[in-house]
């Protein structure tokens, strides 16, 4: 079996001399219009073939044909899946990044149909050779297929070095070639991944690259493009984070994590927050992720578990209160009561202990179905009382938000940081003041207005925005 050294180190042969075909690719690879020799190359190969046994020769044959293209002598398809998993894992293991580009060429086609699909061949060889030797000794050259290659970058640290090499590629494939007689152009546009910032399994990586080629292509001839998230449309890129969030899970890469929320007026702690976290790193809008996913019911159930555990362990605080994140899925299973209740009887608690974290959103779906606020209200009848989270004008509905279950609302960042840049922050006092007409407590992330600013506004509590240790 080969083992996973430079493309350039590749090249095994199963016989003990080199063909007349081979001596002749050999050739075309150093030509003048390449301008690329591989002398090292070819006396790696007769190195290897004289000390090979016949067994091995059998082996390398079977081998090659599987994993290698025969027209232009890079691994192929296949061979790269392998490899590309193969860097997955042990990139994961050292926690190493690596970068993946995908590219094909600009005008190829023009070629194939003017000039011919030996000229094409031919071109390819050329296209196969510059690529080996615009990369580095330790990069992975493959051919998926038609005019589609595929490098790996190893250990990259830096993003720099995977443009300049993408740079590079583009100049070399650019040059001028000389097929029958006359000069042939081309170009080359590359799409280009990293590894784990773009994906973290194979499907991902190669679906991203893919995507930025795309983008690379639309701007015309000759770009290289890193993956950006704009590539997708907002329904992809949902899509794309709640995957991303399933494997999480699958993983057991998630844990719970908390915060804390103090009053503004007395600096006391008031509430600790329970929610999702990654790596001890919050997850944003984590909450409408997991109602799409599969696994939305059982987490909800952990995360009610754990936050009553974490309650028991803290019972020395008896001032303060846990918040819950509760699931939409579970607000609407008409056990949900029965489990809360039962939860406060298992772990000794009470339910003015607790406030039920919910998506302001959310509340508003709930209290316009009948049913469901008749569960809102049984809830409220066991003691239990909800803080809403991401109020802005645009979830703000009278007629949910009467409801005296509802304690505590915390405010929209987003929305938050955009009145502030618009200078429009009278709108934001405005719905405080409505709030505390309501007999609501308003709350706010640490960080987004300065103090006295926050004061004058009226908000009420701040909420820490670090996961402690």
């Amino acid at each position: 079996m080969l083992d996973l050294a430079s493309t350039s180190k590749l090249k095994h042969k199963s016989r003990n001399t080199l063909s007349d075909k081979e001596n002749l690719l050999f050739k075309q690879l150093q030509k003048q219009f390449s301008n690329r020799s591989d002398d090292s190359l070819r006396g790696l190969l007769e190195a290897k073939l004289q000390q090979a046994t016949p067994t091995q020769i059998e082996t390398e044959t079977l081998f090659r044909k599987a994993h290698f293209d025969a027209l232009t002598h890079l691994p192929n398809r296949a061979y790269f899946n392998e490899v590309l998993e193969h860097f997955i894992v042990s990139s994961h293991e050292q926690e190493m990044a690596f970068a993946l580009l995908f590219l094909d060429l600009d005008g190829f086609k023009a070629v194939n149909d003017e000039m011919g699909h030996q000229t094409g061949d031919e071109l390819l060889r050329h296209v196969a050779a510059r690529l080996i030797f615009a990369v580095r000794e330790e990069d992975k050259v493959f051919r998926l297929g038609g005019d589609e290659f595929v490098i790996i970058l190893p250990e990259i640290t830096e993003q720099e070095t995977t443009e300049k090499i993408a740079q590079r590629i583009i100049h070399e494939i650019s040059q001028d070639y000389w097929l029958n007689g006359q000069p042939v152009h081309i170009s080359t546009s590359i799409g280009i991944a990293l590894f784990p910032k773009d994906g973290k399994i194979a499907a991902d990586l190669i679906a991203n690259a893919d995507k930025a080629l795309y983008a690379a292509k639309s701007k015309g001839k000759g770009f290289a493009l890193f993956y950006d998230e704009s590539y997708l449309t907002p329904q992809q890129k949902f899509a794309a984070e709640v995957a991303d969030l399933e494997r999480a899970i699958e993983a057991a890469e998630l844990a719970s994590c908390s915060c804390q929320q103090y009053s503004l007026e007395h600096q006391s702690l008031e509430l600790i927050h329970h929610s999702l976290c990654w790596h001890q790193q919050a997850l944003p809008t984590w909450e409408d992720k997991l109602e799409s996913s599969r696994y939305a019911t059982q987490i909800g159930h952990w995360l009610i578990d754990n936050s009553f555990y974490h309650l028991q362990q803290n019972s020395d605080q008896v001032e303060t209160r846990i918040a819950i994140p509760l699931i939409l899925k579970l607000l609407k299973q008409t056990e949900i009561t029965e489990k809360l209740s039962k939860a406060l009887s298992q772990y000794q608690l009470q339910a003015q202990q607790v406030l039920l974290q919910l998506n302001a959103s959310s509340w508003t779906q709930l209290m316009a179905s009948s049913s469901h606020r008749d569960q809102i209200e049984q809830l409220n009848q066991k003691g239990f009382y909800f803080i809403l989270e991401g109020m802005d004008e645009q979830q703000f509905v009278l007629t949910a938000l009467r409801h005296p279950a509802v304690q505590i609302v915390q405010l929209n960042a987003k929305w938050i940081l955009q009145s502030k840049q618009e200078g429009n922050l009278d709108k934001v006092e405005t719905l405080i003041q409505m709030l505390h007409l309501l007999n609501k407590k308003v709350s706010l992330d640490e960080g987004l207005l300065e103090p006295q600013l926050m004061r004058k506004l009226g908000i009420d509590w701040v909420k820490s925005i670090q996961i402690p240790k």
